[in-house]
């Protein structure tokens, strides 16, 4: 099993059978700004991350997955979401766009 099935197996068995939503049809509308204008990209960062505090690097896909961004979560913004703190970033810029990108602990 490659690392992205055993981390969506892990992150599936923790959260209960509703708590974590993969199929794109379901995230599509989460991913949707309130004007319909704007598509975003879904994050989930482990919480053995955020423990560990180190700066990481993650890859989101675009709601239809036609494009990627990479997103780092630097140590000292995982301490501040170790503190349930939210914190803000940028991704990368893929096709001419940047996202902004507001990380909290559920």
């Amino acid at each position: 099993m490659n690392d992205t099935a055993s981390l969506l197996n892990g992150l599936a068995a923790a959260a209960g059978a509703d708590g974590l939503i993969t199929d794109p049809a379901r995230t599509a509308p989460m991913l949707r700004d309130h004007r319909a204008l704007y598509r975003g990209h879904a994050l989930a960062v482990p919480k053995a991350d955020v423990t560990a505090g180190v700066a990481m690097t993650y890859t989101t896909t675009g709601a239809t997955a036609d494009h990627t961004h990479n997103v780092t979560i630097s140590a000292s913004a995982f301490a501040m979401l170790a503190s349930n703190t939210t914190v803000m970033t940028v991704s990368t810029t893929t096709n001419n766009h940047t996202h902004n990108v507001t990380v909290s602990c559920a």
